[in-house]
């Protein structure tokens, strides 16, 4: 995902991510606040290996993983 790609979406509540999701970029969920679910369809040792920038994605490590 591009960096801003949803910065500020306070609309945003849940999102579906493919198993082949490399990259999240900076700031893709700056002050989503309303993101509670993520939907992926990998595995969680997958997930782990998604290179998800620190940079001011807060609400994505705050919201849940579902599958």
């Amino acid at each position: 995902m591009p960096p801003l790609f949803s910065r500020r979406n306070t609309k945003l509540k849940s999102i579906n991510f493919p198993e082949s999701l490399t990259y999240i970029g900076f700031s893709v969920f700056e002050n989503c606040k309303n993101l509670k679910d993520i939907y992926y369809t990998g595995s969680k040792e997958s997930w782990s290996k998604i290179n998800i920038s620190s940079s001011s994605n807060d609400e994505l490590y705050k919201a849940k993983i579902k599958k």
